[in-house]
């Protein structure tokens, strides 16, 4: 775990400190802009399902690192959907668009059981170029 930290950048070693001090038995969700395109699922991941766009870039590294040290899970990679209720970003060029997944809600391993969707939304009136990404999720299964 230590030498996971040295390689991580200054935001991901806060969180994974801030996440070390907090209860286990909480169950703790993580979202955010990540700017990680986290691409296909590779053999031994664990932390994120097969629904997922575009290839990994160098903060996709980042956070596969976070997940994997910290036993997490992408619950927005977990559930299928259609593209656009993949795609949590858009970069607007002059004759096309480029359509990226860089907005996720991350919880532990131990609680992912507890969601039964998680996708994207466009069409919200926000001043931002970000879709509004949401995660539904069953407080019976917690009994």
């Amino acid at each position: 775990m230590e030498l996971v930290l040295r390689l991580l950048p200054i935001y991901a070693v806060d969180l994974t400190t801030a996440l070390s001090r907090l209860p286990q038995r909480d169950t703790t969700i993580i979202l955010g802009d990540f700017n990680a395109k986290i691409g296909q699922r590779r053999e031994h991941e664990s932390f994120l399902g097969q629904w997922v766009r575009g290839r990994r870039n160098r903060n996709s590294h980042i956070l596969a690192s976070f997940c994997d040290a910290n036993e997490s899970f992408i619950t927005n990679t977990a559930f299928r959907k259609r593209a656009r209720n993949i795609t949590t970003w858009t970069l607007r060029l002059k004759n096309h668009c480029i359509f990226n997944q860089i907005d996720y809600i991350i919880c532990s391993q131990r609680t992912k059981k507890l969601f039964c969707n998680a996708q994207s939304w466009g069409g919200i009136l926000t001043p931002s170029d970000h879709k509004l990404v949401t995660l539904d999720f069953d407080l019976r299964a917690l009994r």
